[in-house]
């Protein structure tokens, strides 16, 4: 879409009575109107939020969207710095916490979103001690083999592995003090 056609969106949902925008992409930090649109959004009174891999969260850009309204980022991470790397390239585990650390510095919410695999399925209980000793929340995906993942049949992980992600994770499950959750793992029944 153009500039003027994303602001008429962002006008008639504001209209109709929306109560967010998530701006998301690929990656929604690339487009240099983002700040216009979060300021846009905030104008109508609407909560605002990015889907972001952070890379990009320099301190003048995570500065830029603090100014314009931005409330939350949801931060798309793979597992610790190793499994990470493997997927989006040497050098962005640090960036992403870099990014992340910039967000917050400006009031920005973070909340860290992982896709479990069988590639990350052992930095999941580490990754969530260390985002609970950083204050972040998590939110955890099981990974379901549909549209270009479909052939990644050897992606995720079985129920039997997600019970026992579940129990290695009950304590921070069960403390309000914390936020994590998942697909499943707060619900007394996994689906067969």
């Amino acid at each position: 879409l153009k500039e003027d056609e994303i602001l008429k969106t962002i006008d008639n949902l504001g209209e109709f009575g929306a109560q967010e925008i998530r701006f998301t992409g690929g990656e929604p930090m690339i487009a240099k109107s983002l700040p216009k649109y979060i300021r846009r959004a905030n104008d109508w009174g609407l909560r605002t939020s990015i889907g972001t891999n952070a890379m990009l969260a320099t301190v003048s850009l995570a500065q830029v969207l603090g100014e314009n309204g931005l409330d939350a980022a949801i931060v798309s991470i793979d597992g610790l710095e190793e499994s990470h790397n493997h997927v989006r390239g040497k050098g962005s585990f640090a960036k992403t916490l870099e990014g992340i650390k910039n967000l917050r510095n400006e009031g920005v919410e973070v909340r860290v979103n992982m896709v479990v695999l069988r590639v990350n399925f052992t930095d999941v209980v580490p990754f969530v001690e260390m985002a609970v000793r950083e204050g972040l929340s998590v939110m955890l995906r099981r990974f379901i083999a549909s549209g270009r993942g479909e052939h990644l049949s050897q992606g995720g992980i079985t129920w039997q592995e997600y019970e026992k992600l579940r129990q290695d994770l009950d304590p921070y499950l069960k403390n309000s003090q914390v936020h994590v959750d998942g697909h499943y793992l707060k619900s007394e029944q996994t689906p067969s």
